[in-house]
């Protein structure tokens, strides 16, 4: 059952577990059963935690697939990353026709030198113009060469009926986001990281989309309602631990520190795909430690 296009909430970017090297449709079918009795909104598939970066087109329309057929009424966002327009509207009907109900497309970034505003600005509006689904911008210059959406650019663009949305990875540009379209009905501004949940939806962003959230979703949730509510304090103490948690264990480790987390707390994050490495047996030890110091256990 697909929900209506609303971006609000904690949205889990959601890894994809292997063994060795091979895909494990079981292991992310129970993920996604196990989440789905949690508050999270839904799901974002194919992201730098999907490891998207190292699956054939055909294990991310599996990907896709499997979660879309167990989602249950969760809001399921399709990852796209492609250099031109042409393969990112090709992308994005494929992401359609697996189930995917948005689409998540990073920018152009190869001949970063040459990506300006009105390069972005084409780019997106054109892809727009042509996808199935309606698309949601992605503003994450670390991985990027360095491109980044302005927040002009974001303005022009939260004009078009097909484009809902902006993820922001910066730290930096959320704020300027939140200003350019807070009169733009309808467009919304997410966090892309733990760390900046809390101060972002206090200047107005309605949610996030965390790798957290794929291990801690409750925790995730509850800052959420927190701050809905006028629970200040309480959303305070969360985001204290949540950063806390968030920068050891992804900012630290990364993808393999995600999935170290899951397997410990009881998901199956799984091994990741060469040449990523599983951690090693005490930095386990030591993310594992830290959830137990946080409360996490």
């Amino acid at each position: 059952m697909r929900r209506h296009n609303s971006l609000h909430g904690i949205l889990v970017s959601l890894v994809t577990p292997f063994t060795d090297d091979r895909l494990r449709q079981d292991l992310l079918t129970e993920n996604i059963r196990k989440l789905n009795a949690t508050p999270i909104e839904g799901y974002l598939v194919l992201g730098g935690n999907g490891e998207y970066m190292s699956l054939s087109d055909h294990e991310q329309t599996r990907v896709v697939a499997t979660v879309a057929a167990n989602r249950a009424d969760k809001l399921l966002i399709g990852g796209v990353a492609c250099e031109s327009v042409q393969t990112a509207v090709a992308a994005c009907c494929r992401m359609a026709e697996s189930g995917a109900d948005l689409v998540r497309l990073m920018p152009p970034h190869y001949f970063a030198r040459l990506i300006t505003d009105e390069v972005l600005t084409r780019f997106y509006r054109e892809v727009a113009d042509a996808a199935p689904v309606p698309i949601l911008m992605y503003n994450v210059p670390r991985l990027t060469g360095g491109v980044r959406i302005s927040a002009d650019t974001v303005r022009r663009l939260a004009e078009h009926p097909n484009i809902v949305g902006i993820k922001d990875s910066s730290g930096a540009g959320l704020y300027e986001f939140l200003a350019a379209t807070r009169s733009i009905a309808g467009f919304q501004v997410l966090a892309g990281t733990a760390d900046a949940l809390f101060p972002a939806m206090m200047a107005g962003a309605s949610g996030g989309d965390l790798s957290l959230a794929n291990y801690l979703p409750h925790r995730a949730c509850d800052l959420v309602r927190a701050v809905a509510v006028g629970e200040l304090q309480r959303a305070r103490e969360l985001h204290d631990t949540l950063c806390i948690l968030n920068r050891t264990i992804s900012g630290s480790y990364g993808v393999p520190g995600v999935k170290a987390a899951m397997d410990i707390l009881g998901f199956h994050g799984g091994e990741p795909r060469r040449p990523l490495q599983a951690l090693a047996a005490e930095d386990r030890a030591r993310i594992e430690a830290l959830l137990q110091s946080r409360g996490a256990m």
